[in-house]
């Protein structure tokens, strides 16, 4: 098989014998009798689920879970909870989200800069997402992407 900028171009035919006997057959690939339909077609081996356009927002959570995203229409791809408070901050995909249970997002070391996040990208949850805070007023930023319908 060969590449062609995001293409592969794949031999016709794929035949059930040991490797060093077909030159022609792409590496990788076991046997199986299998026959492509058309000799030398290129096919795109670009994932397009996996491109769209991010969205940001940032909101201030509390000591209430609330509920940052809802569960997505179409396939969601990358999720992105960042928090920029100096306040411990719990994440929770599908119900309420509780101070000492989801995922931890540690403290910034002061207002305004990076403190913990966590990225979703190769298994992207679909559930809503939910936040809490250890503390009031603490600011939080959530990216997304849902994929195009």
């Amino acid at each position: 098989m060969e590449n062609f900028g995001g293409y592969a171009r794949i031999a016709r035919s794929i035949y059930n014998v040991p490797p060093a006997s077909n030159p022609t057959r792409p590496q990788g690939v076991s046997g199986g009798g299998a026959t492509l339909p058309f000799a030398d077609e290129k096919v795109l081996i670009t994932d397009l689920q996996k491109y769209g356009d991010l969205s940001l927002f940032n909101f201030n959570a509390g000591v209430t879970s609330l509920r940052a995203l809802t569960r997505p229409a179409v396939m969601r791809t990358f999720v992105c909870v960042q928090n920029i408070s100096t306040s411990a901050v719990y994440v929770n995909f599908g119900g309420d989200a509780s101070v000492g249970s989801g995922f931890l997002l540690g403290a910034a070391a002061s207002a305004g800069t990076q403190g913990g996040a966590i990225f979703f990208d190769a298994w992207v949850p679909q559930g809503e997402l939910y936040v809490i805070a250890a503390s009031a007023n603490s600011q939080i930023i959530v990216g997304f992407c849902d994929k195009a319908p």
